[in-house]
């Protein structure tokens, strides 16, 4: 007996998502304790969190398997928060490649930027700035 087309299309999909999945978990599982410790506190919290998410993945996957909606259950809420963290991390990785002011150089800028009228020895608050920016 031969399956209909439109259900052997999906075994098929079904066979090489689930290959992508044992990739996946065989990457993760692979990290001894001597590579773990070595690697960064960023990089350990990125793999601790992918596991995570694929230990979640399963989960939802399971859930749909049994015919459950897994959107009712505390899984979309735990999806959500290792979400928020992974954008936590990537925050923490970008921070070192963010613009930084350079307060004297600020300093230095409004100052000569000020209007001084002539003849004039300028505002206390004037004088201030230029010693403040040399």
């Amino acid at each position: 007996m031969a399956l209909p087309s439109e259900i052997a299309a999906k075994m098929s999909k079904f066979s090489e998502v689930l290959k992508n999945v044992e990739q996946s978990i065989a990457k993760l599982t692979e990290l001894n304790d001597e590579s773990y410790s070595s690697l960064s506190p960023l990089d350990k919290a990125d793999h601790d969190l992918t596991s995570v998410y694929t230990l979640l993945s399963l989960y939802w996957g399971l859930l749909r398997v049994q015919g459950v909606d897994p959107k009712t259950y505390e899984v979309k809420k735990d999806f959500d928060r290792v979400q928020e963290s992974f954008k936590r991390v990537k925050e923490l990785r970008d921070k070192p490649k963010a613009p930084h002011l350079d307060k004297g150089a600020a300093k230095r800028f409004v100052s000569n930027a000020l209007w001084e009228p002539k003849g004039s020895e300028g505002s206390p608050l004037l004088k201030k700035i230029k010693e403040e920016s040399k």
